[in-house]
């Protein structure tokens, strides 16, 4: 898949990595028979944190073959999402990204998902410009991750700049 190589490297270039798959799994019991499969996203980053390098930070990267460049977030795609924040972020630091075809230029929008209780998660939604190398396309991608490795600090190697994630999608909430 295009878009994990697209992640692993960028990861990798900022002291990251992709997460092993006994690093952790969303699972679900109590269905008829045996537990059903893993919940995973398509590429699971993972990066230490600056205060204590046995933890893990995760970053799930999740890949649509639909554009969102012009049209919301599936509630079933955002549901999916969330469960991704809920399962393998922490509350300080709870994004996700959805990478998605753009034919005409890249595209970048942050979703913001607050409930009754406050924030839920922050999902970053990225349209990768299709009519260019996949060098060039994976660039917003490349920016978003870093925005998380920088999160608690700068990594090894610094990285160039630092991405803040906005607080509010504009006031236009998708439903």
């Amino acid at each position: 898949m295009v878009v994990r190589q697209m992640a692993r490297d960028a990861a990798a270039e900022l002291g990251g990595r992709e997460a092993l798959t006994s690093e952790g799994e969303i699972l679900t019991y109590g269905g008829p028979g045996s537990r059903t499969p893993a919940f995973r996203p398509d590429v699971l980053l993972a990066f230490p944190t600056p205060d204590d390098a046995k933890r893990t930070r995760f970053l799930a990267v999740d890949a649509k073959y639909k554009s969102y460049a012009e049209k919301n977030v599936s509630a079933p795609d955002r549901h999916q999402l969330l469960t991704y924040i809920s399962g393998y972020t922490t509350p300080d630091s709870p994004p996700a990204l959805v990478v998605h075809p753009s034919s005409e230029s890249p595209t970048e929008r942050v979703l913001r998902v607050d409930g009754p209780r406050g924030h839920l998660g922050t999902i970053v939604v990225l349209g990768l410009h299709t009519g260019i190398t996949p060098r060039a396309a994976a660039e917003p991608l490349r920016k978003a991750i870093e925005a998380h490795a920088c999160v608690n600090g700068p990594r090894s190697p610094a990285p160039s700049r630092h991405y803040d994630w906005p607080s509010t999608d504009g006031g236009k909430a998708e439903q």
